[in-house]
C-alpha cells in the first residue's frame, strides 16, 4: 500500500475512518445530482459525509465554487467523530474517487491531520468488489466557516503564481477542465488566463475501468508529466478555475513522483482579483 491511496481489500480490513467529500459544481449539474441524498441512500459502513460546501469559506456571490475548508473548520468538523490527527483517514467521493477527493485530501492534511488518503477507485469500486454499502448511520461532518492558518502548504494564493512566473522558481501548470472559462464562471471572467508554462487537464490523468474512474498507472502519469516538462525534482503550482480540477491534477504529479506540487486554491479567480485588467475583480 502506497502513501496516497489504498486499496478496497486493505480498507475493509484497516480501523480508518471513511469521508465521502462528493460535491458538484453547480453550473456543471444540469441533471441536478444531490450528492448529500446518495449519501444518505448508499454509503461505506460507518463513512461520514464531509460536507465541503457547507464548509467552505465565501467566494464571490456569483461564483457557486467553493473554496478550502481551513484548518479549524475541518477539526471542528470531525471532532464528534472522536478522529485525532493521527488516526488514518480515507477520502472518496461518488466518482471514482477522483472528482472532489483529491481536494478534500489536501485540506485535511493543509489541517494537520497526518495519514490521510484516497480509496482507490472510490465508491464504484467498492460497490463492484461486492463490499455492503447502507443507508443507516449517516452522519455529517460540518462545522461554522471559522478563520486561522493552514499548517502544511498544500494550498497557495494565487501570489505564488505571479511570483513563480516572474522569477522562474517553479513550474506553473494550467489543469482547467477545458481551455475556457466559458460556461464554468461567470462572464466576467471570460479573458482571465494565468500564463502557465505547461497544461495539463485532468481528463488526461484519469481512466474509465469497468469499476469506474481511477487515476492512471504511476508509469503512465509519469510520462505525461516527462513530455510536459514537469521534472520531479522542479517545484509546481497547479491552477485551474477555483482550485478543485488543480487537486486532480496535483494529485496525479504526485502519484507520477513530482515531490514539491502545490495547488492555487483561488486560481482564475485570484488572478482576475491580482490582475484587473485581465478581467473585473468584483
Amino acid at each position: 500500500m502506497e502513501n496516497l491511496r489504498v486499496d478496497v481489500a486493505t480498507l475493509a480490513a484497516s480501523r480508518a475512518l471513511v469521508l465521502d467529500a462528493s460535491w458538484v459544481y453547480p453550473p456543471l449539474n444540469p441533471a441536478g445530482v444531490d450528492v448529500r441524498a446518495r449519501y444518505r441512500e448508499a454509503h461505506i459502513p460507518g463513512a461520514g459525509f464531509l460536507d465541503l460546501a457547507a464548509l467552505s469559506p465565501p467566494r464571490p456571490a456569483d461564483v457557486a465554487a467553493i473554496a478550502p475548508p481551513t484548518p479549524a473548520s475541518l477539526r471542528a468538523a470531525l471532532a464528534a467523530s472522536g478522529h485525532g490527527e493521527h488516526d488514518p483517514l480515507v477520502v472518496t467521493d461518488q466518482d471514482g474517487g477522483v472528482g472532489t477527493a483529491p481536494f478534500a485530501r489536501l485540506a485535511l492534511l493543509d489541517a494537520g491531520f497526518a495519514d490521510v488518503r484516497l480509496l482507490d477507485g472510490g465508491m464504484p469500486a467498492w460497490a463492484a468488489a461486492g463490499r455492503p454499502l447502507t443507508s443507516k448511520g449517516a452522519w455529517f461532518a460540518a462545522a461554522p466557516v471559522m478563520g486561522g492558518p493552514a499548517r502544511g502548504g498544500r494550498f497557495v494564493d494565487t501570489a505564488a503564481d505571479r511570483a513563480a512566473l516572474a522569477d522562474g522558481c517553479a513550474e506553473v501548470v494550467d489543469a482547467r477542465l477545458v481551455p475556457t472559462n466559458d460556461g464554468v464562471l461567470p462572464p466576467r471572467f471570460a479573458e482571465v488566463v494565468i500564463p502557465a508554462t505547461a497544461v495539463l487537464r485532468p481528463g488526461e490523468v484519469i481512466e474509465e475501468t469497468v469499476d469506474g474512474a481511477r487515476f492512471k498507472d504511476a508509469d503512465a502519469l509519469r510520462a505525461l508529466a516527462v513530455a510536459r516538462g514537469l521534472a520531479p525534482g522542479r517545484p509546481v503550482i497547479v491552477t485551474c478555475h477555483f482550485g478543485v480540477g488543480a487537486a486532480v491534477v496535483a494529485t496525479a504529479l504526485e502519484l507520477a513522483g513530482v515531490a514539491d506540487v502545490r495547488v492555487d486554491r483561488d486560481s482564475v479567480l485570484g488572478w482576475a482579483a491580482l490582475n484587473p485588467r485581465a478581467g473585473s475583480a468584483r
